[in-house]
């Protein structure tokens, strides 16, 4: 490492605003290739040499002789740079770990949307299942949203036959859902199948 002039010792120990422009100007060069024979290159190189001298001034150390500030110097070099190379590393496993996040989100958001397809399918298909007066009373509820009052009326029935439609509709779709088994490719039909009940619902308003 280049020596800087033993005689300039004592003013750079008490910080000569001049000395250590001039110690900067000396070992910028020498610290920027410890740097860069440490690190192999790279782009955050110059703000690790200004990191290092504002650590190396900052730190107030008196010296006695060129050896010993070069010996320092040295040392903050290494700790500059280890602690560098320790924050890329959590940098990286930080970012892994993102990436591991997203990609397991991203996966399970797919799942999700493929049980969403066949949980759809399936209430479609039992649906279609139902005897027609129960389907209708099922549809004006869900679809339609209308109140048992209201239906009763649409269709001339009691209230209590509505609730009574109503409920046979729930046992039989939970059954007929429990029962039917999907392939993973039937996942498409309700692509198919959705234009079907769209048709059928709108004949069905048209009708009533």
């Amino acid at each position: 490492m280049q020596q800087f002039s033993q005689n300039s010792m004592a003013l750079f120990n008490d910080r000569d605003d001049k000395t250590v422009v001039s110690w900067c100007k000396s070992y910028y060069p020498i610290i920027e290739e410890k740097v860069n024979s440490i690190t192999g290159g790279s782009p955050d190189d110059p703000d690790l040499v200004g990191e290092i001298i504002f650590r190396f001034l900052n730190r107030q150390v008196s010296f006695e002789t060129i050896k010993s500030l070069n010996k320092y110097l040295d040392d903050v070099i290494t700790g500059v740079c280890a602690d560098e190379k320790r924050r890329k590393k959590t940098r990286r496993s930080n970012e892994s770990r993102l990436e591991e996040h997203i990609l397991t989100q991203h996966e399970k958001n797919i799942e999700n949307q493929k049980k969403r397809l066949i949980c759809e399918y399936l209430i479609r298909v039992a649906v279609e299942m139902l005897p027609a007066k129960i389907r209708q009373v099922f549809l004006l509820s869900h679809v339609y949203e209308m109140s048992n009052r209201e239906i009763a009326a649409k269709l001339n029935l009691s209230i209590r036959t509505v609730e009574y439609h109503r409920s046979e509709a729930y046992k039989r779709l939970r059954l007929e859902i429990d029962l039917r088994q999907i392939d993973p490719r039937e996942m498409l039909l309700p692509v198919i199948l959705l234009p079907l009940l769209i048709a059928y619902l709108f004949i069905e308003k048209l009708l009533s």
